[in-house]
């Protein structure tokens, strides 16, 4: 059981950071147009998430996604803004970071990490909002393969939770929710969708600039 927990972590911890890789490299070339609203928050949830995990769960080596996640979205964040590929996040947007510091609080005032990490997931969710909200407008702005990469790292983390089943329902929440949130970025940028904004562009006589 041991060895198998060891192997799914490493595996979610190297998929996980795969496609911090390849989103960088891509947004580099300009395949990729990440929201800083988004990502600003995400900078801050990510090291969060890790410790409220895996503290309350009790298993650093399935929180091994969590952990490559931090570091590398720490790395590409600061890269992002070095290469200045982020526009300046509107009033409304920072103020999802209030989230993130509720989870803080709930952890520090009742030592409870599992429903911190719950506040997290809330606070993921909603900055997922601003990425959705752009996809739906033209989905070209992002390309879907980091965001399958990452889906599979969180069904991969899915699985070592259930394989190391300790009855607590909540340990499921971060993982499960992170594939349905990052699989729906890459079902928004998926090529049907492409064409479909291509088929708009060329009904309203737009010039294409994919």
């Amino acid at each position: 059981m041991q060895s198998i927990t060891i192997v799914l972590g490493i595996i979610a911890a190297l998929l996980h950071g795969a496609a911090y890789l390849l989103y960088a490299i891509q947004t580099k070339v300009g395949r990729s147009s990440p929201k800083s609203a988004s990502w600003g928050l995400w900078e801050f949830l990510v090291v969060i998430n890790w410790l409220t995990f895996g503290v309350a769960f009790g298993n650093w080596i399935i929180a091994l996604q969590f952990l490559s996640g931090s570091v590398a979205c720490t790395i590409v964040f600061f890269y992002m803004l070095a290469i200045k590929k982020f526009d300046w996040p509107t009033k409304k947007h920072w103020s999802l970071i209030g989230l993130g510091l509720i989870a803080i609080l709930v952890w520090w005032m009742f030592r409870n990490a599992a429903w911190a990490n719950v506040i997290i997931f809330v606070a993921l969710t909603i900055s997922f909002i601003p990425m959705y909200e752009s996809l739906y407008d033209d989905p070209t702005q992002e390309r879907p393969l980091p965001w399958v990469i990452w889906t599979l790292a969180f069904l991969t983390t899915t699985v070592n939770v259930i394989v190391n089943w300790k009855h607590q329902p909540l340990g499921l929440v971060m993982p499960i929710g992170g594939a349905i949130l990052h699989g729906a970025v890459a079902y928004l940028s998926c090529q049907r969708w492409r064409n479909q904004y291509q088929a708009r562009l060329i009904a309203a006589n737009i010039p294409e600039h994919l």
